[in-house]
């Protein structure tokens, strides 16, 4: 849709993860790959599904995720279809999709570039942590 130019500002390029941060790669329920780096989480402590803001790209937020893992959260970031590595164009319903397979994952918590939400109907947790 010609919106999407007015919205979506991906950023193709990407270095390497971080030392510490593994490359993970998600398909999506209509079968794109979108690139992810994940920092493990200790036994117990939460992990964050993290969905960064419309610009840019995984990269980017390098130093947020670093912020958060030196919190002691185990921290699961990807690109949106057509950002960074993943595949495919951004798009309204495509971001959608994009997050609907971490609405499946039990015991997550989801950050967004805004805020923070949780996508499950009853979190387990839910962790509000400052990264400034």
């Amino acid at each position: 849709m010609w919106i999407d130019r007015f919205v979506f500002f991906p950023d193709r390029r990407v270095g390497p993860p971080p030392p510490g941060v593994e490359e993970r790669w998600i398909v999506t329920p209509d079968g794109l790959r979108l690139h992810a780096w994940s920092v493990p989480a200790r036994a117990g402590d939460p992990v964050l599904l993290w969905s960064h803001g419309n610009a840019g790209n995984i990269d980017s937020r390098r130093a947020v995720l670093g912020a958060l893992a030196a919190r002691g959260l185990g921290v699961l970031a990807y690109d949106y279809r057509g950002y960074g590595r993943s595949e495919g164009s951004p798009s309204e319903p495509g971001v959608y999709l994009d997050g609907e397979w971490g609405a499946r994952i039990e015991d997550i918590v989801v950050v967004t570039g805004d805020g923070v939400m949780a996508m499950n109907q009853q979190p387990h947790d839910l962790v509000v942590v400052p990264v400034g």
